[in-house]
Formats: C-alpha cells, sequence, structure tokens
C-alpha cells in the first residue's frame, strides 16, 4: 500500500477572492446575536453565558491538543461551577486537579487577553502574538522533542518566544508535514500581518480561517500553535461583534483536521464553513440559556416581561410576512425531496419512495421526536408559532424508514430565530400499530434562519444545507439496507 504525500512547507500566500469563500450565514448571525445578547442584557445573564462560555473554551482548546482529557461530566462541571482543583478526581481527568486548574486558567486568561485587544490601542502585531502565546502556555515547562536518533525527550518549552528547531510532525503513516523552518519563522511571521491587514473587514469568518490556517503553517512556536490559532480565529469573531469560536473535542477528527488538511491543498472554503457551524452552535447555546434562565427566573414581573416581548416579536414576524417566508422554505423542502424520491426510485431496486406533507391538522406531529432533537442539539422549540414538516418513506420488503425534516421556530431566543432540523426513523415494515419505530439523530447541525436575511440567500443556504442532509440521511438509510 502506498502512502500519502508528504506536505511540503510554501510559504504563506494571501486570498485572491475573499468574498468568493464568504459564508452567508455569519451576516445572519450578527442580527441574531445582536438581538439575543440584548435579551440577555435585560435578565442580567450575560456575563455568567459569557464566563461559561470561555471556562467551555479553555477546556476544550487543551483537549483538542491531547494536553490532557477530561470526562463530559467533569466538564460540564468545571463549566458550572468554575475551575476547583477539589471538583477533579483521577477517574476524569489525566492529570492532577492542580496541575489541570493551572493550565485551564491560562487558557482563560488568554481568552481575556484576546477580548481585550478589542477597542484598545494597542495593535494587532508579532509582539502581542509572542505575549499571547506566552500567557497561554504559562504553566507549561516542557514540550515533546526528539533527538537526531529519533528518540523521543521532554524539551523546556520557550514561551513568548520562536521555535529553535524544526517542529515537523510524523503522521501515521509515516510521511511528514512539513511546517515554517526556523529560520524563516520572522519573516513570515511579518508577512502573516501584512497580509492580514489587506483582507476585508466585513468577512469575519474569512479572515478568521486565513488567519487561523496560515499561522499553523508557521507554527512559530515549539508548542502551543494550536491553542493560539484558536485563539487569533476568536478575535475575528469576537471583533466583528460574535462570540469566541469555539471547537468541540467531537470535531477534532471527522471535521476540523480535514478542513485544515483542505486548507493545505488550497481549499479554504470546508474550514470558512466549519467556523460558521460553529458560531451556530454557540448561538444555539446562548438562546438555550436564555429561555433557561427566563423559566427560573424570580421576578414575577420579569418573567411577564419576557412573555410580552415574545409575543410581541411573534406578532411583529406575521406583520414582516414570516407566515410567507416559511411557505417558501417549504417549497423548497418540497422540491429537495421530491427530487430525492425521484432519484431513489431510479436508482435503488425493490424501494418504494413516497414524500409527505402535512395538511393543516398534521403540522403538530412529531412532537416528542422533535423534543428529543431539540434537547440533543440544547435548544428549545416554540410550539405555539406555526411550524411545518416533510417525510420521505422508503419501504422495502423487510424495513421502513422515513426521513424528516422540520422547520420551526427558537423558543424566545436569538430574537425569534426559526430553526431547520432533520431527524430518522427505523422500523420493520411489518411491525404493528403499537411499535414505536427507532429514532435516529443525524450528524449534522441545526440550520439558523433569520428572517430579516434576503430570501434569495437564505434560499441558497437551505439548498446546501439540504444537500448535505441528503447524503447523510440516504448513507443512514442504506446503512439499513
Amino acid at each position: 500500500m502506498s502512502s500519502a504525500a508528504p506536505h511540503i512547507w510554501q510559504p504563506i500566500a494571501g486570498l485572491p477572492d475573499p468574498a468568493a469563500l464568504a459564508s452567508p450565514d455569519v451576516r445572519a448571525f450578527t442580527h441574531m446575536w445582536r438581538r439575543q445578547r440584548a435579551r440577555m442584557q435585560e435578565f442580567d445573564v450575560l456575563a455568567t453565558f459569557q464566563e461559561r462560555l470561555a471556562r467551555k473554551w479553555s477546556i476544550e482548546t487543551g483537549v483538542l491538543e491531547r494536553l490532557y482529557d477530561l470526562s463530559r461530566g467533569l466538564t460540564v462541571t468545571l463549566i458550572e461551577q468554575g475551575f476547583h482543583a477539589s471538583l477533579v478526581s483521577h477517574k476524569d481527568a489525566t492529570m492532577s486537579g492542580d496541575r489541570l486548574v493551572e493550565i485551564l486558567e491560562d487558557h482563560r486568561q488568554g481568552l481575556a487577553l484576546v477580548m481585550d485587544l478589542i477597542g484598545q490601542t494597542r495593535p494587532f502585531s508579532v509582539g502581542w502574538i509572542k505575549d499571547l502565546h506566552a500567557l497561554l502556555t504559562r504553566h507549561q515547562q516542557f514540550t515533546d522533542g526528539i533527538t537526531t536518533a529519533g528518540q523521543h525527550i521532554q524539551v523546556p518549552l520557550l514561551r513568548g518566544a520562536y521555535k529553535q528547531h524544526s517542529n515537523n510532525p510524523t503522521r501515521p503513516d509515516g510521511t511528514v508535514h512539513e511546517y515554517c523552518p526556523p529560520e524563516h519563522v520572522a519573516s513570515e511571521m511579518d508577512r502573516l500581518i501584512e497580509l492580514y491587514h489587506v483582507l476585508p473587514d466585513d468577512l469575519p469568518e474569512v479572515r478568521a480561517a486565513w488567519l487561523h490556517h496560515r499561522f499553523t503553517q508557521i507554527h512559530p512556536f515549539q508548542d502551543g500553535n494550536g491553542r493560539v490559532a484558536r485563539a487569533l480565529a476568536s478575535f475575528e469573531f469576537i471583533r466583528a461583534g460574535l462570540l469566541p469560536l469555539l471547537v468541540d473535542r467531537d470535531d477534532r477528527d471527522g471535521r476540523y483536521l480535514p478542513a485544515l488538511e483542505a486548507a493545505d491543498q488550497g481549499d479554504l472554503r470546508p474550514l470558512v464553513t466549519f467556523f460558521a457551524d460553529c458560531m451556530s452552535r454557540v448561538l444555539l447555546q446562548a438562546s438555550a440559556e436564555a429561555e433557561a434562565v427566563t423559566s427560573r427566573k424570580a421576578d414575577l414581573a420579569a418573567v411577564l416581561r419576557a412573555g410580552r416581548r415574545k409575543v410581541e416579536a411573534r406578532n411583529s414576524q406575521t406583520r414582516e410576512g414570516s407566515s410567507n417566508r416559511i411557505a417558501v422554505l417549504a417549497g423548497g423542502l418540497r422540491r429537495h425531496f421530491d427530487a430525492l424520491c425521484a432519484q431513489i426510485q431510479r436508482e435503488v431496486p425493490d424501494t418504494r419512495a413516497n414524500v409527505f406533507v402535512p395538511a393543516a391538522d398534521q403540522t403538530h406531529w412529531f412532537r416528542s421526536q422533535l423534543v428529543a432533537l431539540a434537547r440533543r442539539n440544547n435548544y428549545w422549540l416554540d410550539f405555539s408559532a406555526p411550524r411545518t414538516w416533510i417525510r420521505l418513506r422508503l419501504q422495502t420488503a423487510s424495513a421502513q424508514t422515513d426521513i424528516v425534516a422540520s422547520l420551526h421556530r427558537l423558543s424566545g431566543a436569538v430574537g425569534g430565530g426559526w430553526v431547520m432540523d432533520a431527524f430518522l426513523q427505523h422500523g420493520a415494515a411489518n411491525q404493528g400499530e403499537g411499535d414505536q419505530p427507532e429514532l435516529v439523530f443525524l450528524d449534522i447541525d441545526p440550520l439558523l434562519l433569520s428572517f430579516e436575511e434576503p430570501e434569495a440567500t437564505q434560499l441558497a443556504r437551505v439548498e446546501t444545507w439540504l444537500d448535505r442532509l441528503t447524503i447523510l440521511a440516504t448513507a443512514q438509510w442504506i446503512h439499513f439496507l
């Protein structure tokens, strides 16, 4: 078996057409977060949410680098209660509580430094990046090194100083991934800053992806480069009025690293798209946080005020024609599912395929499935608002599978935003009336929608999301065959 070709280092390059990589999702998210932020400020929970998000960022950025590993349970505890060594047990973490908390606090302070840069007089420069690295690695004394004889050793980490030796990793297949040689790091970092300032200010997702990738191409420090790269990308989103870039550990091998490898080959688009999806998840988390705190609020007047605002927002959206937009989106769903239905019937023998759309008295179907889906993806539904769904039923002699896509409103959150989500149901073809089909979740993020978006832009986003849904759902169905 032949191994993959090694990655040869090349000097970093700018972007000839940044606008061609832009994600319209991010423009929609900016409007939605502005309204959600105001709502969270009203209930005095914005600071709490931002602190929890910073703790999660601090944890996940180290897990991604394999500095340590934490159980999901401990992760939630540290996010909710803060970084305290007494909360850490040996069975939930791969290092002692005291050591872990030191590193987590360094990450938290590094993110704070990023936030402090916004609006300050200090320029974004190589000097600031060195300070950021020194802070993120403040309690990391050593890093891995390899001798000329190939022996793995621990060497002192130069905090805030460029590497003095090559740090090219060897992949599992034996190929070497080359980063910038030490003698070229200083000039490449100067060029990074120069090219960065040429990028359009109004495309934070493109600037973040470019800055993250080009920085990792240089890999200027002996260790800690991934943490610095995600902090730099977070800087771009925060500067644009959004939230830090939060990459979850579950995305490391499936989406994050493959997107970086695609960028190595000259295609930055997967990384831009991935970053936009990460921002969508954080906004859904903000939505859930705001709705949860509203339900717990002790002040009756505040609770009633929140209820009034939800009704006003719903009425406002009706006046602005959101009902018409729902019909347009539902039409897009129908056309997409009709095309998939016809293709499956042509290409997969012995399969019956049918598309179902709800009658007026059927739009309330799938309530329990949608609750489970929303719980999995961390958002709350507004079942009092209009919603719709579409179902593609695939039947063989032995089994029946439903692919269901739903369009529904978020409960009072993200300024009246809507979300498109999907799931599968699978069961035997001859199952009885009382038998429940298996509920199957798909590896696809919900699609956040704002009716402030231009219709054409929104339809294009929906079509892209449906293309991904089609592949994932069809692959899962074929797995059942």
